[in-house]
């Protein structure tokens, strides 16, 4: 069971909210997200009509009571993250930036999902921290229930879309499963669980190749009848996750000749539910790996032996004791007693580590998430649903819904031969494919493949139904497109597709500024600003010791400015890690002039005074909420004891700014324990918690 804490809502500024340990799966997603791999989880539901943004946000507001894991910020503590209850409201925007933005940055308070508009498509986006792919379905069924409700109540009643709602106890919506099911290692509901003998996992083959501009995820969807590809998994006698998962590791195999012979290994997640019983709306799956055998070259290209293959993996991964025991032993780890003392900066480290090795270990993810099911009267309004998550590589998610089946490919490089490969397999085996993309979408003003340079039409409107057979692939291409988005063949466009209306089923992307230019020119001048000093020092004969001096501006510039970069979005980490910083620039400085001891007499006791009356007075005309300051306040408390040491051994030559520093300093530790005491507690055990 979950730890969550049973301390109620106080009243704002009182500082005390909720917390929940993050479960053992999510535990990897904080410490490996980053601007290109953000870990995020997007689901689509594209309808038969525009969107109306005023509803959808009338229908976010009500449904989001119903979802208390949504309601959530994540935080970083000392040994572990966790999320913490949140009072902000999810605002629905228009979809106008790149797909998978980050839905955690590290400092910042946001809630751990969005929900998007473009044309008729409603898109949610969730952070796979806090739920996997099955609770994202669930919350996006739920919220395209109650948004029909709303937008047509002359057809759909509320007891129309009651079967959307599942009925559960808060408590088993925020249940930790693992814990539940898994908690005592060598026991599952009772029984014990068979010894696994581990297999040693080799390094994998992986698809390569030049990457998007930006590494922008480049996402391709293929819809299809859901009857026609089901017909052909059956006339081979497969089911059709294996079907297509045997298409796509043919596909592989075929893209592997002429490189180095690593196996192909298929990472497949599994959602745990459909083996346990288990509510839970947090993470609840693992992950199986499938190895796939060499083929002879007579089998290589018999789909039917790959279907063999996939198959036999299949049964022999599926089995609920090994299952049980592998999360089992993730949870050993987890409750090791020397890993859950480091610091979460070192854990972070490890993780980080561990995953990119773990990357290398197999060649591309396989998810089918199953049905997108709607009540009887909500079928018509929907045109069809798909599902991808983010990819440092390439990675596919399938998903079916009102009598379609549609399969995303999510890939981070602009070559798109193996999802040619793909869907013109299944074009060949008489299933018809149409093709969405963000690629190559065509605006007023054409941008490239990435979209840059384009003007975007306004989010509210009809999304394209119209399509463009591609001459080459056979597939047909749904939207504004100057060529394909699998072989890049020229498309034949209607005549006002570079009107002001035109429009894709894909927004072209806002260009942001480049911050990775900034920093390549800050380090520029840092190198030109060396040099120079170094010339002149030379040329002038100067008598004091420029390059050093420079050297030290540089590192003094370089750290202040860092620092408050990294922590931008908490004031009061930047006013604690800037006194840290300015003490020991100022003692490095003193140091570089020639001792003088002002750092110590004047410079120091007075910017740890500053600290903390700055902090006091921001966290007061801010409104800060007390938890997100008042630890702070007592840290910097605390150093303003360090003049305490100046005056025992005697390092200053004036006493009165130490004296006051220190004198301040204990009033101000004395005043935040007593009049805050149980808020400090609280913020303890929550950023504490091992």
């Amino acid at each position: 069971m979950n730890k969550l804490t049973t301390e109620k809502k106080a009243a704002p500024g009182q500082g005390r909210a909720s917390w929940i340990r993050l479960d053992n799966a999510s535990k990897i997603f904080p410490a490996t997200a980053n601007y290109q791999d953000t870990k995020v989880y997007r689901v689509t539901a594209e309808l038969k009509e525009a969107v109306d943004p005023v509803i959808l946000q009338e229908a976010v507001d009500a449904v989001m009571p119903r979802f208390p894991s949504f309601n959530t910020v994540l935080r970083r503590g000392v040994f572990w993250y966790y999320f913490e209850q949140s009072e902000l409201a999810c605002q629905v925007r228009p979809e106008t930036e790149e797909l998978y933005e980050p839905l955690y940055i590290r400092g910042e308070r946001m809630l751990p999902y969005r929900v998007l508009y473009y044309g008729s498509r409603i898109n949610v986006e969730v952070f796979h921290a806090v739920c996997d792919g099955a609770v994202a379905v669930a919350f996006l069924r739920a919220l395209l229930g109650q948004y029909l409700l709303l937008r047509h109540p002359e057809a759909i009643g509320s007891e129309d879309i009651r079967p959307l709602f599942e009925r559960s106890l808060a408590s088993e919506k925020l249940d930790d499963s693992f814990r539940r099911y898994f908690k005592y290692g060598s026991k599952e509901a009772g029984r014990k669980l068979p010894a696994t003998k581990k297999t040693r996992r080799v390094m994998a083959w992986r698809l390569k190749g030049t990457k998007l501009a930006r590494h922008r995820a480049g996402l391709i969807e293929g819809t299809m009848p859901l009857e026609a590809v089901s017909a052909a998994a059956k006339a081979r006698n497969a089911t059709l996750t294996v079907y297509i998962s045997a298409i796509y590791a043919k596909v592989l195999w075929e893209m592997r000749r002429g490189d180095k012979p690593r196996p192909i290994i298929l990472s497949i997640p599994v959602n745990l539910r459909s083996i346990f019983r288990s509510r839970t709306e947090r993470n609840f799956f693992t992950v199986m790996y499938i190895t796939l055998p060499e083929p002879a070259a007579e089998a290589a290209g018999d789909l039917n032996w790959w279907i063999r293959q996939v198959s036999d993996s299949f049964k022999a991964a599926l089995n609920p004791e090994k299952v049980a025991a592998d999360s089992s032993g993730k949870l050993k780890l987890e409750a090791n007693p020397v890993l859950r003392i480091l610091p979460t900066g070192l854990k972070d480290l490890s993780l980080r580590w561990a995953h990119a090795i773990s990357d290398r270990r197999f060649t591309t993810s396989v998810s089918n998430v199953g049905r997108f099911e709607l009540p009887d009267k909500l079928r018509p309004y929907l045109h069809c649903a798909y599902a991808s998550v983010v990819s440092r590589g390439i990675s596919m998610a399938a998903i079916s819904s009102a009598g379609l089946f549609a399969i995303s490919f999510i890939s981070v490089f602009k070559d798109n031969e193996l999802q040619y490969r793909f869907f013109t397999a299944l074009q060949a085996a008489g299933v018809p494919v149409e093709i969405t993309s963000n690629l190559n979408i065509v605006t007023s003003r054409a941008g490239d493949q990435n979209g840059e340079g384009a003007i975007v039409p306004p989010a509210e409107g009809v999304s394209p139904a119209a399509s463009t057979i591609c001459p080459n692939c056979g597939c047909a291409i749904r939207g504004y497109k100057a060529r394909c988005p699998l072989d890049n063949e020229p498309l034949q466009l209607p005549a006002d597709a570079r009107s002001d209306q035109a429009r894709d089923v894909f927004p072209a992307a806002e260009l942001k500024t480049n911050t990775r230019l900034l920093t390549k020119l800050f380090a520029f001048i840092s190198v030109a600003a060396m040099i120079i000093s170094l010339m002149l020092y030379y040329a002038l004969e100067l008598p004091l010791n420029l390059p050093i001096m420079t050297l030290f501006g540089i590192i003094s510039t370089w750290t202040s400015v860092g620092a408050v970069v990294l922590r931008r979005r908490h004031v009061s980490k930047i006013i604690t890690w800037q006194v840290t910083i300015l003490s020991l620039l100022m003692l490095a400085w003193d140091w570089m002039l020639g001792w003088q001891g002002w750092s110590l007499n004047y410079s120091i006791p007075i910017v740890l005074l500053a600290a903390q009356a700055s902090l006091y007075i921001l966290a007061q005309v801010l409104h800060m909420e007390s938890g997100d300051y008042m630890v702070y306040l007592l840290l910097c408390g605390l150093l303003g004891l360090l003049p305490l040491l100046f005056l025992i051994f005697g390092w200053v030559t004036i006493r009165l700014p130490s004296v006051i520093c220190v004198g301040v300093s204990l009033l101000m530790i004395a005043a935040t324990l007593i009049f805050q005491g149980g808020i400090i507690r609280h913020e303890l055990s929550k950023r504490l918690h091992i």
